[in-house]
């Protein structure tokens, strides 16, 4: 929860600090309200849902929602990061920022993409065994239904 304050506090500040820097670069402007709204509204969701009562540590996919919520909210802030980085670095630096930035940005996002990917199929996985857990059931109740009749 305290990751997810200062997310979003990170997120207003920074929605409300921009300056006029941002006139000339019109493209990274808009790409940089896009991620800092995606950012700010993820991290209001994840605290919306701490707060909210439900009880998350007892459903497993409820705490997978949040988990995947602040990961959104993490890469936003990483991209928000390298937009101002870009923008804000000086002429003579712009090239060497603009790759580093690059770089993290693109770097975080495969870590994430492949955690959320082993995290997807472990999901598929507990579903799949669940479903045929459901089907062996009806199965069992079918056959006890013919062999009693």
């Amino acid at each position: 929860m305290v990751v997810a304050i200062l997310v979003a506090t990170i997120a207003f500040q920074a929605g409300m600090a921009q300056t006029d820097k941002f006139d000339k670069h019109l493209d990274e402007h808009r790409n940089f309200i896009v991620f800092n709204t995606i950012n700010f509204i993820a991290s209001l969701s994840v605290l919306m849902l701490f707060i909210s009562g439900l009880p998350l540590k007892q459903h497993r996919i409820s705490m997978w929602i949040v988990t995947m919520t602040m990961w959104i909210a993490i890469t936003s802030t990483a991209a928000t990061y390298g937009i101002v980085i870009g923008v804000f670095s000086p002429e003579k630096d712009k090239w060497t920022a603009k790759n580093a930035s690059a770089i993290a940005v693109q770097l975080s996002v495969r870590l994430m993409s492949l955690i959320f990917l082993c995290h997807v199929i472990c999901l598929i996985l507990k579903l799949a065994r669940k479903v045929l857990k459901f089907v062996l059931n009806v199965l069992k109740f079918v056959c006890k239904a013919f062999t009693k009749g």
